[in-house]
């Protein structure tokens, strides 16, 4: 979040906007986002169903220190001003992330 922050401006002056969504519940998420202080919106606490529907790869924790529960690996979705879809990219593996 802090990559993407920095590029924010960079997106406004391009009239983009920007939203990311997280599994995490909002306890958690808020403790990286007063650490961050995004310029965007952030979605927190996105269901299991709700990352089926995005089509999000999901991976089940492999240790209580990773995460309490399944989790969605990155995806980014790029929606154009027709409202359609312009790109999509779904990862399988949190290194994958698009920069």
């Amino acid at each position: 979040m802090a990559e993407l922050n920095a590029l924010l401006p960079e997106f406004k002056a391009l009239n983009i906007d920007v939203f990311t969504a997280s599994v995490d519940p909002e306890a958690k998420a808020k403790i990286q986002l007063d650490e961050v202080q995004p310029g965007f919106d952030v979605g927190v606490a996105l269901s299991l169903v709700q990352m089926q529907m995005r089509g999000l790869y999901i991976s089940h924790p492999r240790s209580p220190e990773e995460h309490d529960r399944p989790f969605a690996e990155p995806g980014l979705f790029v929606i154009n001003a027709e409202s359609a879809i312009q790109i999509i990219d779904i990862s399988n593996a949190p290194f994958t992330r698009p920069d």
